[in-house]
């Protein structure tokens, strides 16, 4: 990282969690309503969707503290944090997340 961009990879990484956290949050929803409908289909869809979020989430928390800890000169846990971030993200992208279309022409709803 170049230390003139600390502070906007700060803000984009931050940004970055939030949006990922509402998805989280709605594919938790949808995860709710599947199971009340009884649509196993969804309901896997919405589960492998909402932990993708979720673990994109934790590997945008992780880059906005690189970020931070580089700010601070803290290149130890900078390093750290990074690793932590591509590994997160790594493990993230190895789930076959569904358009959400499928999810609405499954329930009908498109």
């Amino acid at each position: 990282m170049n230390s003139e961009n600390y502070g906007q990879a700060e803000s984009e990484a931050s940004t970055a969690q939030q949006h990922f956290s509402s998805a989280a949050s709605g594919f938790a929803q949808a995860l709710d309503l599947a199971y009340e409908i009884n649509n196993e289909r969804v309901q896997q869809i919405c589960s492998d969707a909402e932990e993708h979020a979720s673990m994109m989430e934790q590997a945008m928390w992780q880059a906005e503290q690189a970020a931070k800890y580089s700010r601070e000169g803290n290149i130890e846990s900078a390093n750290e944090a990074i690793d932590q971030s591509n590994s997160l993200e790594s493990e993230a992208n190895t789930i076959n997340v569904r358009d959400a279309r499928d999810v609405a022409r499954i329930l009908g709803v498109e």
